[in-house]
């Protein structure tokens, strides 16, 4: 029973490989690739290009040479001989002071001294300078420890005198500034005699000095 089942068995297996064998064998059946239509495309014709045409060359003149300069000769200076400014001469300028008041020199710093007075005139003193012509300034001072009063008057002496003084009148310039400092200045001062008066406001003695600038 045993045998008959395997001579079965083979049989069976025989032909399963026999149909599995015809089977590898048969041709496939081709494959159908669809075809692809490309469409045409029109390109245009481009334009004929027209040639560049050819440039002359160009000619660059020649010129000519630059002539060569002679030289320029300057003439020997001439030396002048060297002149020397004689100076200004000033010449000497004098005035008259009335006997009434002190000359004094110009451009001087001086020191007085005012004694113990009572009533006017006996505390004030009196001064002359003799001022030349073309001057631009004249400047008179004073400078003391008690109340001094300065008067000054142009070639007039009785510029600077009285007890009541009354601009413009009998006197030209005046500084009272109740110190015992006290300033005049003239600019443009004419040539001639300029009178100076330094009073002791209270009759008070005591020294002082005066200046007298001109330029």
């Amino acid at each position: 029973m045993n045998e008959k089942k395997l001579a079965i068995f083979l049989v069976v297996a025989v032909l399963a490989i026999t149909a599995l064998a015809c089977s590898s064998t048969r041709t496939p059946e081709p494959v159908v690739i669809p075809r692809i239509v490309i469409p045409t495309v029109n390109i245009p014709d481009f334009p004929t290009m027209v040639p560049i045409p050819t440039l002359a060359p160009i000619v660059i003149p020649t010129f000519p040479p630059i002539p060569t300069m002679p030289p320029i000769s300057l003439p020997t200076a001439v030396i002048l001989p060297t002149v020397e400014e004689a100076p200004i001469q000033q010449e000497p300028y004098s005035c008259v002071c009335d006997s009434r008041a002190t000359e004094i020199e110009l451009n001087e710093n001086l020191s007085k001294n005012m004694p113990q007075g009572g009533a006017y005139p006996s505390n004030c003193q009196r001064w002359c300078v003799c001022v030349p012509p073309d001057g631009s300034q004249l400047d008179i001072s004073i400078s003391g420890s008690v109340d001094f009063d300065l008067y000054v008057a142009y070639d007039d002496f009785e510029g600077i005198t009285g007890e009541q003084l009354i601009q413009g009148e009998n006197y030209y310039w005046m500084s009272n500034s109740y110190s015992g400092k006290e300033y005049v200045g003239i600019s443009s001062p004419d040539g001639g005699d300029y009178y100076i008066e330094v009073c002791s406001y209270n009759g008070d003695p005591g020294p002082y000095d005066m200046t007298t600038a001109w330029r």
